[in-house]
């Protein structure tokens, strides 16, 4: 039958995970013998025995304790731990999962089980013990909502009821993201008991709502991360939780929900006015969570990536102050060959960073050090690592509106990037990437003016490389990328320049862009450069086919040119 189906499967999940902990020393001893006795072998032999299954497992649960000692701290942060502590630390996981999974007449003698599992082998950590296995990718969906469904029950009773849950609700976020819908039925199940348990708290008369708020194990729950942390005031989370339970048909709908749930919250007037956050509850809020997606590193697989991912939709204020140090290191490490940083935990930072929200905070973020750090990797270089952080910055700038919202300067910074790329062979494409240089240039806010501009300082270079004399145009601006590799070669520059601007039908045909063509056309035909990749014929041809189609659209418009130019 079927619990005798399940029973059987737990059997070898429990016989595998003996084999593991016989590396334990001595210690095994106990969880073999409770494996290998009589109770064992009736269970093997009759898997349908619901009695016999659940002798089994209680004396399985029973002989846990004797295994070992933990360090606390370890199950939301799993760093620190020596082989056998892990070794341990996966029996228990292996148990409860085994318990949780069951179904069928064992339901009542199995949640007997489990909370002795949780009392005797893990303690007071059992909500980080649950939130770590809700947040686990690699648990399957029931287990997920068990875990869930096991913390709303445990959070209403005994001490526990008195306190403040609030370290939990970043690891709700993610149960509530989740494509099941049992597993977001459990994590909206938690919502309201919280939001329930909150107003009681925050509403309660005297000393203990006033002045003692109980957060729950928050100076230990995520281990050395929890300086890094930022907290909110109780009022703040009644008012945040009573918000996403007045929203539970919502997050029930489906896993896309939390994002815009939340982002509503956090935007002014985004509330009914009886659970609405004030300005100064709002930022805190943001930067709360923000505080947990950059203190993430090392919790439960898929964690960090999950608050990251329901985070962008959010706009925090000040995330890029938290989050952008995460990058750098990220970047460094892959350079240096010693990351650890999954693929999608790196490439969610960068949306998170270089996101058109924050364009304000990006230009003035440390002098600019995040902006100038983006060119950097869009600029790329000759290793592996520097290629990856190039593809990922190509598809930060050619995110809809981003450059857009930089503004004018930046675009004038870009331009100048992108001709360094082109020039070092990617002119129409770049590995890795769907974006081109081409699609991104036609994004840039780049007037006409500047790009003559920079006609104009090429020109002036390409004088000077014939005179051997320093230019002296208007126009000695680039300190944003390394100008000397592309001053290597300015024709090659100028002819993907000229190739680019070719390919904006509103700046190839504008008259500001004469000077500047004017001036290369001199520079070409006097001095006469040479260059082994771009032959200046091809140059001259493309000067003049702009200059033919600036006079053409001049002309059937009723544009009167300057005689000056």
């Amino acid at each position: 039958d079927v619990a005798g189906a399940v029973v059987a499967a737990a059997g070898r999940v429990l016989e595998e995970e003996s084999a593991a902990v016989h590396r334990l020393g001595a210690a095994e001893k106990a969880l073999v013998q409770a494996t290998e006795g009589a109770a064992w072998e009736a269970l093997v032999a009759k898997p349908s025995a619901a009695a016999v299954a659940v002798g089994t497992m209680s004396a399985v649960v029973e002989r846990l304790p004797t295994l070992g000692t933990l360090q606390p701290g370890r199950w939301m942060i799993e760093t620190g731990d020596d082989r056998d502590a892990s070794l341990y630390r996966s029996v228990v996981r292996s148990v409860y999962a085994a318990l949780v999974s069951r179904s069928g007449g064992l339901a009542v003698a199995d949640g007997v089980l489990i909370g002795r599992l949780l009392h005797t082998s893990v303690g007071v950590e059992w909500a980080e013990f649950l939130a770590a296995t809700w947040s686990d990718a690699a648990q399957p969906s029931s287990v997920r909502a068990r875990s869930l469904l096991t913390f709303a029950a445990l959070s209403q009773h005994g001490s526990g009821a008195d306190e403040d849950y609030q370290v939990l609700l970043p690891a709700l976020l993610v149960a509530l993201a989740h494509e099941d819908s049992g597993v977001r039925a459990a994590a909206v199940g938690c919502v309201q008991t919280l939001a329930a348990q909150s107003a009681r708290l925050a509403s309660a008369k005297g000393k203990t709502a006033r002045n003692e708020q109980r957060i729950h194990r928050y100076d230990a729950l995520y281990g050395a991360q929890a300086s890094r942390l930022q907290y909110l005031p109780l009022p703040t989370v009644s008012r945040l939780v009573a918000a996403l339970a007045q929203r539970s048909d919502e997050l029930l709908g489906d896993s896309w929900a939390v994002r815009t749930v939340l982002a509503r919250i956090l935007a002014r007037g985004g509330s009914d006015a009886n659970v609405r956050l004030n300005t100064a509850q709002r930022h805190a809020v943001g930067a709360f969570f923000v505080s947990y997606a950059a203190a993430a590193d090392g919790l439960a697989p898929g964690m960090q990536t999950a608050l990251l991912d329901v985070l962008s939709a959010v706009k925090p204020a000040g995330a890029l102050e938290q989050l952008f140090p995460l990058v750098t290191a990220h970047v460094q490490q892959l350079q240096h060959g010693v990351s650890n940083t999954e693929d999608r935990v790196l490439r969610a930072l960068f949306a998170a960073c270089y996101a058109p929200h924050a364009a304000e905070e990006i230009r003035s973020h440390e002098g600019g050090a995040c902006w100038l750090a983006l060119l950097a990797y869009a600029a790329g270089g000759d290793t592996q690592a520097a290629a990856y952080a190039q593809q990922l910055a190509f598809e930060r700038l050619a995110a809809a509106d981003f450059v857009q919202a930089l503004g004018h300067d930046a675009s004038v910074d870009l331009t100048s990037c992108l001709l360094r790329v082109a020039d070092a062979g990617n002119a129409y494409s770049l590995a890795g990437s769907r974006t081109t240089l081409r699609d991104l240039f036609a994004a840039l806010p780049l007037d006409a003016e500047t790009a003559s501009d920079e006609i104009t300082a090429i020109a002036e270079r390409l004088g000077a490389a014939s005179t051997g004399e320093p230019p002296a145009g208007k126009r000695a601006r680039k300190p944003q990328v390394d100008a000397a590799a592309s001053a290597e070669s300015p024709l090659a520059e100028v002819s993907t320049l000229l190739e680019l601007v070719g390919c904006s039908s509103v700046l190839a045909t504008s008259a500001s862009l004469l000077p500047g063509l004017f001036a290369l056309l001199y520079a070409l035909v006097a001095e006469t450069p040479r260059d082994t990749r771009v032959p200046v014929e091809y140059v001259k041809q493309l000067v003049l086919g702009l200059l033919l189609r600036v006079v053409e659209h001049a002309s059937q418009n009723d544009i009167v040119l300057s005689e000056a130019v």
